[in-house]
């Protein structure tokens, strides 16, 4: 399986931190240039079929879709599987051996998330088909865990493409149906009990390609890896993104 980073030439410190804090894997791990937001435009976007008029995606949204566009595309061309990661994810020490368990543990795998951000909720189903779970999590620092047994929950919702496993079925059903990104929402679950299952739900807008792929998600066999075996820094304050119009309550 090939593994590919996605890095901006722009930004060589991201890639030079990536390379010191997953050094033993570098030898399988080819650096796939990212899109640039200065050289993305919406309306070039819209006029090439990429994005519609109503999709709320700024320039650096637009610049993250397309580099994981183009790694699909790439998928869909060589025609097997192949590993994204962005460039501020940290490998679990075993990495490819807990990616190997998880790879022969769901066979029948479209898109398996192998880490997330932490500062979201995450929605699954631990029985494929079965009701749905929200997961918060608490604000500690998530580490890897040593000697810890995985599961794989259907996954329904989630932040940060930070690493995954795409299959080129998968990788040209999302490219026909995420693309030309539109506008619409997540159905997010918003509790507003701790107890009792008091929950609202509340539109997460889409304004970025991990929104548009949970949007998705249902009608592919996806799953994710927990607890995750790749870490994203996810640190707002150096992130080319910004927080904020996320949520709109229904």
């Amino acid at each position: 399986m090939k593994n590919y980073v996605i890095s901006l030439a722009s930004r060589p410190d991201r890639l030079a931190q990536f390379n010191a804090i997953n050094a033993p894997f570098l030898d399988q791990i080819t650096v796939f240039p990212a899109t640039d937001k200065n050289d993305v435009s919406k309306q070039a976007c819209i006029d090439a079929g990429i994005v519609l008029n109503d999709a709320d995606y700024d320039d650096t949204a637009l610049a993250v879709a397309m580099s994981h566009l183009r790694l699909w595309q790439l998928c869909r061309d060589i025609g097997e599987p192949i590993m994204v990661m962005e460039d501020d994810v940290h490998l679990s020490p075993d990495f490819w051996k807990d990616r190997e368990q998880a790879l022969t543990t769901n066979p029948d795998y479209d898109f398996l998330a192998l880490g997330f951000n932490t500062d979201w909720p995450l929605e699954v189903a631990f029985v494929p088909g079965s009701m749905k779970a929200t997961i918060i999590f608490d604000e500690e620092q998530p580490k890897f865990l040593k000697g810890r047994a995985f599961c794989y929950p259907q996954l329904s919702a989630f932040a940060g493409c930070c690493c995954y496993v795409i299959t080129p079925a998968c990788a040209k059903f999302f490219m026909e149906n995420i693309f030309p990104i539109k506008g619409g929402y997540y159905p997010l679950r918003y509790f507003t009990s701790p107890v009792c299952r008091e929950f609202t739900r509340i539109r997460w807008t889409n304004v970025g390609i991990d929104v548009a792929i949970s949007m998705v998600l249902q009608d592919v066999r996806s799953y994710v890896c927990l607890p995750p075996i790749a870490i994203p820094g996810n640190d707002w304050s150096s992130s080319s993104f910004e927080r904020g119009g996320h949520l709109i309550s229904l």
